[in-house]
Formats: structure tokens, sequence, C-alpha cells
């Protein structure tokens, strides 16, 4: 046998299929090659592709073609869970059957066949399926389609596929989350979490299996991968969106496909504030009633859980004095926010109150002043008045505080300290910046009478006197009383100050006033000049006789 030589064996095999063809009176073609002299047809399967994955029962189409004549083309679908064909009219059988698609005549034809809409027998159930295409043309030649080679499954031209057809969607089940640092079954910023599932799918297959964590700061699409039947992944809490409590993961199962089911459960997060290393209100006082700003900021840092992590993506609740502000950022372990202090009652107690961060018990704190009202002042000189009795008035960021007295003269001896607290009182205040502030806590009792006080001969420097329970302003002349007519009164004369230079009041200089008038209206707070030009008068102050209530103001 070794002297055999291949090219030998060939040539017989050759002869051998020539002697049977001429015996049967008809060409045999073996791999979709005819015998010497022929040439064989050809027939491809264009859907589905090769190994397509399909959620419906599919038309298989395809093409035929031959140098001469197509007499037919067939189809055998084999079911790969019992290697049954299909019979279009008896259904599945155990011997091997081929379907008539086609009989064109013709030297080509393209060709279907609906799988799920026969007269017969329908392909209705899940699973995979085989596909083989074989066509005869008219000198007998049969060809059978070949499957694409492995190096390229998605050859056009292959005449026999596979593929499967999946109207079932994955199942998830056994979700388990849990705390995989200490067991405890409680996660905080810092723990490790394992999570586990099963998954099934009986057709396509599983293709994907992700679990989205980002509520307690892992990736929102984190594969689980698959290990003795069960899918696992783990992450570690990072700065966790939610607060305390009950938080679920869900499980999402996709398979080949497209079709997804889901799975959840759920594991305890603690994301308490316990400690706070430090606070600060960016204020020495705030107002209840009234405020010019309305945006005072707070900030806090070292704000930590009990085990000492920084807490990060949570609210907190910041408390100052009885009011709670609620929906406070925190993040990295700090907070920086602004508050609006009229938010807090206006009936709260007026004095010093503690500004702290709720729950966070034997941690750092800051305090604060309650007042009534609190107006805001420019950089350098500004003329203000006190507009009805105060029991305390603050400054911050007030270097100097001064009236003007007519009575006394002689190097700027004329500049007194206010008193500030008085109803209808007018003064100087620079301000170093513009955020300087003026804040008054207003009596509560009225005076028995109205306040009567002289205006002497010179530039008198008064404040409006305002009810601020009833109004925010007032007129000259109302605001002086009836004792004082400036329209009648030639000795009286009024004006406003409007030079740069305090020196420039007490020389009289002309061009550091403007005149007014006693129909002029006057905002609380407000100070303004009265000139006397002879001996003295009596200014009345009625609004002395009213007592403050914030909640009017």
């Amino acid at each position: 046998m070794s002297d055999i030589q291949p090219e030998t064996v060939l040539k017989s095999l050759s002869l051998v299929c020539l002697l049977v063809g001429s015996v049967i009176g008809a060409s045999v073609t073996f791999a979709g090659v005819a015998a010497a002299g022929n040439t064989s047809p050809t027939v491809t399967i264009e859907s589905p592709s090769h190994e397509q994955n399909l959620t419906q029962q599919p038309t298989i189409t395809g093409t035929a073609s031959d140098d001469d004549t197509v007499t037919t083309v067939e189809i055998q679908i084999q079911r790969a869970s019992d290697n049954k064909y299909f019979d279009a009219t008896n259904g599945w059988q155990d011997d091997e059957t081929w379907i008539e698609v086609a009989s064109p005549g013709s030297d080509s034809v393209d060709w279907s066949f609906d799988t799920y809409d026969l007269n017969g027998a329908d392909i209705t159930d899940d699973g995979t399926y085989d596909v083989t295409a074989r066509v005869t043309d008219n000198d007998g030649n049969t060809v059978e389609g070949e499957r694409p080679d492995p190096r390229n499954p998605a050859d056009a031209d292959a005449g026999a596929i596979t593929y499967v057809v999946d109207t079932t969607r994955p199942v998830v089940s056994g979700v388990s989350v849990t705390d995989d640092t200490d067991g405890d079954g409680t996660v905080t910023d810092g723990d490790r979490v394992q999570i586990s599932a099963t998954v099934d799918d009986a057709t396509s297959g599983v293709d994907t299996v992700t679990v989205d964590a980002s509520a307690l700061g892992g990736p929102s699409t984190l594969s689980l991968t698959e290990s003795s039947g069960s899918y696992t992944g783990a992450f570690t809490v990072a700065e966790p969106s939610v607060g305390d409590g009950a938080t679920s993961l869900t499980v999402t199962a996709t398979d080949s496909v497209g079709y997804t089911d889901t799975g959840s459960d759920s594991i305890t997060v603690t994301n308490s504030i316990d400690t706070v290393d430090s606070l600060t209100i960016d204020a020495d006082f705030v107002g209840v009633a009234a405020d010019s700003d309305t945006s005072i900021r707070v900030t806090a840092s070292g704000i930590k859980d009990a085990d000492g992590n920084p807490i990060s993506n949570t609210n907190a609740q910041l408390q100052v004095g009885s009011h709670t502000y609620t929906g406070i950022d925190v993040s990295d372990g700090s907070l920086d926010t602004t508050i609006d202090p009229t938010a807090i009652s206006d009936t709260a107690s007026t004095g010093q109150t503690t500004v702290r961060v709720a729950n966070a018990d034997d941690s750092a704190t800051d305090t604060v002043v309650l007042v009534h009202e609190v107006i805001g002042l420019s950089s350098g000189y500004n003329l203000v008045g006190t507009p009805m009795t105060a029991d305390d008035v603050r400054f911050t960021d007030v270097s100097d505080v001064t009236t003007y007295d007519p009575t006394v003269s002689g190097d700027n001896s004329e500049w007194v300290a206010p008193n500030e607290k008085q109803v209808g009182e007018g003064y100087y205040a620079f301000a170093e910046s513009d955020d300087a502030r003026v804040g008054y806590v207003f009596s509560d009792t009225g005076a028995d009478n109205p306040d009567a006080r002289y205006l002497h001969n010179g530039y008198n420097l008064v404040g409006a006197g305002v009810d601020l329970t009833q109004r925010d302003s007032t007129t000259i002349g109302t605001d002086l009383g009836a004792g004082i007519d400036p329209s009648s009164n030639s000795d009286v004369s009024l004006s406003t100050y409007t030079g740069a230079d305090l020196e420039d009041e007490a020389t009289g200089a002309d061009n550091a006033f403007t005149t007014a008038s006693d129909t002029d209206s006057v905002s609380a707070y407000d100070g303004y000049f009265v000139k006397v030009e002879n001996g003295k008068v009596v200014r009345t102050i009625t609004t002395d006789t009213d007592a403050y209530d914030p909640e009017d103001s």
C-alpha cells in the first residue's frame, strides 16, 4: 500500500463517479460541485443570517440560480432540541424531510418560506433551528448549501444556517444584596457590598447581568459575572446619594435578543451625621422681621458619620435657635449654604442663639444674635435715623458713629456720640465696607406721651420717626410735629445733606445741602437736617408712643 500515490486514488474515485452517473442517467454533486462536464446550480439563504437571534418565527428567504434552468428549490428544517425534521403538512417528523419552496423553470429564482403562517402546521416553539437549502437543475444536478466558514460566520453566500427564536424573557431570581465588610447588614461610606443573583434563559442565552449601584456611589451599570450558575459582583460604597434607611438595588438581566427581567433586594444605609468639627455663620446678628441680606452664609466642615467617615451627598438640617432649615446639601464632609433669616419666626426671642447642625450632639456650633430689623450700609459715611424706640442697636463693620450738635462749637467738638436707641435720632455711621450692617431691637412697649425735644439754632441732624407696624415712610411735616411749620415759619428751613465731607456741615457750606420741603417723603431709617435761624423750636415725635410688633412690621 505504501507504493500507491494520492493522485492515483483521486483519479480512480472520479472514474467511479462518472460510471455511476452513466448508469443512473444523472449527474451527482458532492459538496456543491457537479460531475465533470456540468456546471452546478447554486443556492443561498439570505434571511435569517447564520446564528441570528430572533424574537419571532421567521420567513426564510433566499436565491437560487443555474446556467440553464432551476427546476426545484427545497429546504430542510431541523429542530435542535430533539433533532426532528419539519414537515409543512404533518409537523415534526423523525425522518429526514425536505420541503419544496420553489419550482421556477427559469435560470434563477428568489424563494421564501413562511414558518409561522402555513395552512398545515406552524413552527411555534422557541429554540434553535438548523436550515439547509438544496437546488436541482434540469440536468439533474443537485446541490446542498454549505454552512459559512467558522472564520466568517456572516458569509452572505451561505446555503445552510442556524438561527434561534426566543420569545421568552430571562428569569431573575434569588437576588441578594449583603454587607461584605462586617456582616452587620448596615453599610456606610467605605463599606463593601456583595450582590448575587440567579438568572435563567432557556433559549438565546443570557447576554448581560448588571446592577444599578449609583445610589450607593457604585457604578450605574455594574456587570455581574457568572460562576457556578450564579451571577455575582461587588462594589464599595462611596458618597451615597440616599439618606438613612433601606435602599433597594435592582439587578437587570438581558438575553441575546434583548429581552430583560429584573429583581431587587434592599440593604440598610447609615448616612447620618454624627459629628461636626467646625461651623461658622457669617453674621454677628440677623433680623427676623426684616433683613437687608436674605442670604446669610453658613459653612461647616468635618461632617462625619458614627464611624468617622466624611458624609457626602445627603441633606442636613441646620438649626438657628428654634428654627430649622432643611434640605442643606452636604458633600465631602462639608456644607456651604445660605439662609434667609426672615424665615425665622417674627416672634422669636431676640438675643444670642445657637447655630448647629441637627442631630450632631457634642459637635461644633456657632452663635448669632437675633434682632428685629437689619439695614445694610454702603462703604463710607451713611446718614441713618432711628425710626422707633430701640432697646438695642448693634453694628457690624462700622468704625465710627457720630451726630451733629449745633449747641457746641469749636475744634469739631460739635460732633458728638449719638443716642442711637432714641426714636428720631439722626446720626452718621462710617461703614468700612459694603458688608456693614446696623441691627435694631425695638421696644415692645410705647411711651406714655410723645417725645418732645428742642431743635436749636443752627443745623439739627434728625432721624425720621416712623411707626414700622403701620408704614415704612412719612412726610417731613408729619415727622416734625405740629409745633414746627416750615412753610409759615421763616426761621425754620429743611435740608438734606449731599456733601462728601462732614466739615461742610460744620461750616454751613451751601453746596453741602439741598433744600427740602415739609411735604417731602422720608423713609424709615432716613436722616435729614433742620436749620433753625432764631432761637429754638420744639419737635414732637408721636411714634414714641407706638409699641413695636414684629408680626406687623
